[in-house]
């Protein structure tokens, strides 16, 4: 039970952590901007599923 409890306050630490991060990130370096390669990605992702799951 106490292993558990601190495995989850480690993830949520952790996860706040990354937040961070690319909160940061975003408005330090891209400044707010989305990044160029992000395009690409949505645009090979959605064509992706769309050929696995079909439109919609």
């Amino acid at each position: 039970m106490a292993k558990g409890r601190a495995a989850t306050a480690v993830n949520v630490e952790l996860v706040l952590l990354y937040w961070h991060i690319g909160d940061r990130i975003g408005r330090d370096i891209l400044k707010e901007e989305r990044a160029p390669y992000g395009k690409r990605i949505l645009s090979t992702l959605s064509k992706e599923l769309i050929a696995e799951y079909g439109p919609g």
